[in-house]
């Protein structure tokens, strides 16, 4: 009679096992990230990132000195147009006929005081005040010579407001437009020693002033620059003779040569 062997029921647990082992493995591995190929990732919560520093942008290259500047000029005044003449001018007094071209005035002397400040690309504004005389030796010389013994004096002065405008820049030159508008006014004594008697030139009037010119500018050294300043100015009313030739424009000519500073370029 033969015996079987009977099989212990664990030999049968290895074959169940190992696949359960193999899935619980597989399933405590770690899931890559970010999911592979065109997988969405989820919402991500929004965190504020710090803004890069702002970089100032560069100031614009003028090419030439700017900012706040003042000036100092010596000014020569000459003064043209019918404005100038002698009220006897072409008249006869005491048997004594007196020259058409006889003036009362003439040329003269003084200084221009600017303050101003000047901008890219090549725009300005400054107000300007001067002052000069008014020479008066052409009728002192007539009338100590033809009438009596005279003396006299006369001064002008006006403060404008300027427009500047930068034409032409040529290195360490450039070239300036000038147009303003402004206040003149005027005044004068003449004395006479025959007569001992002294009347002032009332007929000089003040008002409103329009001035257009040139500056020719060269930089010399940093905030430094040699200036030279041409312009022509009318005064209206400059002057009213009343009867003996009514209210005419004063007209002049001005040239003013100096220098400016531009303290902000030094």
């Amino acid at each position: 009679m033969m015996i079987e062997a009977t099989r212990p029921r664990f030999a049968a647990l290895p074959a169940v096992a190992l696949p359960l082992l193999f899935a619980a493995s597989t399933a405590a591995q770690p899931v890559p990230w970010p999911p592979p190929g065109d997988a969405v990732l989820p919402d991500q919560p929004a965190y504020d990132q710090p803004a890069p520093d702002a970089t100032d942008a560069p100031a614009p290259d003028c090419e030439a000195p700017t900012g706040f500047f003042m000036g100092l000029h010596a000014l020569a005044y000459i003064p043209f147009g019918s404005w100038i003449d002698h009220p006897m001018a072409g008249t006869t007094t005491y048997s004594v006929a007196h020259p058409d071209d006889l003036d009362l005035f003439g040329p003269g002397g003084g200084a221009v005081f600017e303050l101003g400040g000047k901008w890219c690309p090549r725009v300005g504004f400054s107000v300007q005040v001067d002052v000069s005389s008014l020479g008066t030796n052409e009728w002192v010389d007539y009338a100590n010579a033809n009438l009596s013994s005279v003396s006299a004096w006369a001064v002008q002065w006006g403060v404008d407001s300027m427009f500047l405008v930068e034409a032409v820049r040529a290195g360490p030159f450039r070239l300036e437009g000038r147009a303003g508008l402004g206040y003149r006014d005027a005044t004068g004594k003449e004395h006479s020693a025959d007569y001992d008697a002294s009347w002032s030139y009332d007929f000089l009037k003040s008002g409103i002033s329009v001035r257009l010119g040139a500056g020719w500018l060269f930089s010399v050294l940093d905030g430094l620059d040699v200036v030279a300043l041409t312009d022509f100015v009318m005064g209206f009313p400059g002057v009213d003779h009343g009867e003996l030739g009514g209210a005419l424009a004063a007209w002049s000519f001005q040239l003013a040569v100096g220098v400016r500073f531009l303290p902000m370029e030094l």
